[in-house]
């Protein structure tokens, strides 16, 4: 009986290039030990690699490599190609000492939402962590403005709040994942990103433990202890209500379109408004003339339909959200200052959706930090209409200098009323 020949793992060490103790590709395959007749088939592109004096590999050219050697010539791993994930779109050419370079790779990472990996592909050639190095020093810089991000968001009777799981490594191996959970919140003034462990109600517990006014979420169970106490109000999302109707519509075509027209009706009455520059008194009113009218039609359909829609059905789920939800939906039309759904913390957070698509994971729940931070200034930036480039460009150099109790002049709004 022919023997097995027993393979075994390669070591982290071995997986990076030139001696490194970072891993540059995904493996695909373990290690196999193959004939030697067998190691190169015909049409196989082997590049040729190169041993360095510290026993590892280096690929022969620049250009992506499809296979290295490792730990001996009977041995390969297959990696992933990398040079096919480089972006179509030339990158833009840095300084490679100054503020340009440092927030030139932090924005092509958090506002392009390209890993670093990608980075890599340029006329400098740059290590990983040299890039990191940058960042870490970059949210350094930035960390006190943070607390003036929270005052702002805190500030305001209205806030935003929604929520998405992040992936933290657990170690520098990458042998463990924490399913982390990224919470925004959101105001008229500031955005504020914050990473927690988990997605219980903690977070937002502690976020929000000393803070009065209206809370506009989807019904997440977590807040019913902050709501329990009074002191903030529960405002529901018409948006997300809308969309369990929408999700209905296949199977119960003809409730389910009902319902759509009428929350439509109440979006073309928020138009009007907004396209009339209401102030909130005077949005109020309107909102008593004309939406009051659609919702108690609505409330009327609603009843009607819940005695006859089966209630695992897709339209009796549907149903069973609004009426759990009706006095928090509805609680928009009696207050000007009040919005009709959740939206701009669901806009707010859809960079981090995309994004993540890209990168996967955080490297550390310390990275998922500082990644917070760095969306919080950008999405304040633009809700202030701040080019982000601009002001990270101006702040950087002026943070190591100024005053510790001049920082809140650096804050996005700050930055453009001393810019104007």
């Amino acid at each position: 009986m022919r023997a097995v020949r027993r393979t075994r793992r390669p070591r982290h060490d071995e997986l990076a290039p030139y001696g490194r103790r970072r891993q540059h590709a995904v493996i695909r395959q373990q290690v196999r030990s193959r004939p030697r007749h067998e190691r190169r088939e015909p049409g196989q592109e082997v590049e040729r690699l190169e041993h360095d004096r510290r026993g590892a590999v280096a690929p022969a050219s620049a250009e992506g490599v499809d296979h290295f050697a490792i730990g001996g010539e009977r041995e390969s791993v297959e990696l992933d190609r990398w040079a096919s994930h480089v972006p179509t779109q030339p990158l833009e050419p840095i300084t490679i000492v100054g503020c340009d370079a440092d927030f030139g790779v932090q924005r092509e990472t958090v506002a392009v939402t390209a890993q670093l990996a990608r980075q890599r592909v340029r006329a400098v050639e740059l290590a990983r962590s040299t890039m990191c190095d940058w960042i870490t020093g970059i949210c350094e810089r930035l960390m006190p403005l943070r607390a003036h991000l929270m005052t702002a968001v805190l500030a305001c009777d209205v806030v935003h709040a929604d929520d998405t799981p992040l992936l933290c490594l657990e170690n520098a191996e990458g042998r463990g994942k924490s399913r982390a959970a990224l919470w925004v919140y959101r105001s008229l003034k500031a955005t504020l990103f914050d990473l927690r462990p988990n997605r219980s109600r903690d977070g937002p517990s502690r976020m929000l433990a000393n803070w009065k006014g209206h809370l506009v979420s989807d019904a997440y169970s977590g807040f019913d202890e902050i709501h329990r106490k009074g002191d903030v109000i529960e405002v529901g999302c018409m948006a997300h209500a809308r969309r369990k109707y929408f999700e209905a519509l296949p199977t119960s075509p003809e409730d389910s379109s009902r319902m759509l027209a009428s929350i439509q009706s109440l979006y073309a009455i928020e138009k009007e408004a907004r396209e009339s520059c209401m102030d909130v008194d005077a949005l109020t009113r309107h909102r008593k003339e004309k939406a009051r009218a659609v919702v108690d039609v609505m409330k009327r359909d609603l009843d009607d339909m819940a005695t006859r829609a089966l209630p695992r059905s897709m339209l009796g789920e549907a149903i069973t959200y609004m009426q759990r939800q009706w006095v928090a939906l509805t609680r928009f039309v009696d207050d000007g200052r009040l919005p009709i759904d959740n939206m701009p913390a669901e806009r707010a957070i859809r960079g981090v959706a995309v994004g993540r698509k890209n990168w996967l994971f955080a490297g550390s729940f310390a990275g998922g930090e500082r990644a917070a931070l760095v969306y919080s200034l950008i999405e304040t930036c633009r809700q202030h209409g701040v080019e982000p480039f601009a002001y990270f460009r101006d702040v950087l150099e002026r943070v190591p200098t100024i005053a510790e109790d001049q920082i809140a002049e650096l804050t996005p709004w700050a930055w453009k009323a001393a810019a104007s």
